[in-house]
């Protein structure tokens, strides 16, 4: 399934190597489209997705239809903490917010390498932990700050995982 390909992705390049060559064997180079969704409201979890380019937003669908952003997912992490915490979905819906890139492996192929290796299963869960964190103060933002503040704080972190200072409008 694996190709050639560059890792970017900052969770995967800080792995040492005998870390990584366990899932490198099972990683394959996939586009993340604009809008495309990663993983459905409370549907099953396929797939892992080790971001390189773009970023994916975690989303929660609320009863009327709308949706709120509790998270972004650039390339310091990946999707799919639900996964390796042993649950098979999530309520959350993964939506790519920037278009790129990811590193995508099977959930299963994924919960069976993490735990081949205390030290992999340590840098996965310190990632949950920075996760936990910014979901916790997005949600503190969200019911603390104005609208230009949240704008302000969300446009920061696009920029940080698009690593640019353009914006494409998109519909």
């Amino acid at each position: 399934m694996s190709s050639t390909f560059s890792i970017s992705n900052r969770l995967l390049v800080a792995l040492a190597l005998d870390d990584l060559d366990l899932f490198r064997p099972h990683l394959e180079l996939v586009p993340l489209p604009h809008k495309q969704t990663l993983s459905g409201s409370n549907a099953p979890i396929d797939h892992v997705y080790f971001v390189q380019e773009g970023m994916v937003s975690l989303v929660q669908p609320l009863e009327n239809g709308a949706m709120i952003e509790v998270g972004m997912i650039g390339n310091e992490g990946f999707l799919g903490v639900p996964v390796l915490l042993g649950a098979e979905s999530s309520p959350l819906e993964a939506m790519v917010q920037i278009p790129g890139s990811a590193l995508r492996m099977q959930a299963s192929a994924f919960r069976e390498e993490a735990g081949r290796s205390s030290a992999l299963m340590g840098m996965l869960l310190r990632y949950v932990q920075a996760l936990h964190t910014q979901v916790s103060l997005s949600a503190a933002c969200n019911g603390r700050h104005t609208l230009p503040e949240r704008l302000a704080r969300w446009l920061l972190t696009a920029r940080d995982r698009a690593k640019s200072d353009q914006m494409t409008a998109r519909a």
